[in-house]
């Protein structure tokens, strides 16, 4: 989130480059669980370093997964301000359409931006932590290195369930808010006034160039891929594999991304 410091009327911009963000939620996603395996262990240092190393899940969501997605949002909207513009330009809109679209533009942009949104999003993110532990599920499935004694959680296993998974959550949780706002950009688009063209060689009466919304997306499916990835090596290295295995995480994937990125067209 980077415009919760306005509720504190910070003036100046919170971590101003995608490069600064990235970094910052690698070392407070990622290098923690390291540090605190190494600096507090829990039953057995060499034990809990082995299976944390081992984890290429983790690895995936926070060490990559986490800085791709945030690398995506400005990826992302460059290239989507690229096709929102053709239709400014394309000659698709009367004059008093562009500025209706101007004005729903920046609505958009506000509304990514939004302080309350991205408030939502946070407390959306640690109501599910709660969730886990008010169910009494919070150490079901987690890996060997969060937990130590019977089902008690690790420093390490602390910093993951507080710190690291609320960053996943609130990233893909924004990811969601960000296609919402697209698909209703498109929505009053596609109210407006459009001049279409019959016989335009693209056989889309002029709209071919919205496919490259599709490629937008390109970073953030793979911050999902990743995810995935991860969740699939961890299953090859427990020799859990069946032939439903990859077909279920491969497949679930795609049909994900495929909705979240082609369903707004």
């Amino acid at each position: 989130p980077r415009g919760l410091p306005g509720f504190v009327r910070l003036s100046v911009p919170a971590l101003p480059t995608v490069r600064s963000r990235a970094l910052l939620a690698l070392a407070i996603g990622w290098l923690p669980l390291l540090l605190l395996i190494l600096l507090v262990p829990g039953h057995d240092r060499a034990s809990d370093l082995r299976d944390f190393l081992r984890d290429l899940g983790t690895h995936a969501r926070f060490a990559f997964a986490v800085p791709i997605l945030l690398v995506a949002h400005v990826e992302t909207a460059r290239r989507l301000g690229v096709v929102v513009r053709h239709f400014a330009i394309s000659g698709l809109l009367p004059s008093d359409a562009v500025e209706r679209l101007r004005g729903e533009l920046a609505s958009a942009r506000a509304a990514v931006r939004a302080p309350s949104a991205e408030l939502l999003v946070l407390l959306l993110a640690y109501a599910f932590i709660l969730w886990l532990f008010a169910t009494d599920i919070s150490t079901h499935g987690l890996p060997a290195w969060t937990v130590v004694g019977r089902g008690q959680l690790s420093a390490a296993g602390w910093w993951h369930m507080l710190v690291s998974l609320p960053i996943l959550l609130m990233l893909l949780m924004g990811w969601l808010w960000r296609i919402l706002l697209w698909t209703r950009l498109l929505h009053k688009v596609a109210a407006m006034d459009l001049r279409l063209i019959v016989a335009h060689p693209d056989n889309a009466g002029g709209l071919g160039f919205l496919a490259q919304s599709v490629r937008a997306f390109s970073t953030f499916a793979m911050g999902i891929g990743c995810i995935t990835a991860g969740r699939f090596a961890n299953v090859h290295l427990q020799g859990a594999t069946t032939p439903l295995t990859g077909s279920f995480l491969i497949g679930g994937t795609v049909a994900l991304v495929l909705l979240l990125c082609v369903a707004p067209l």
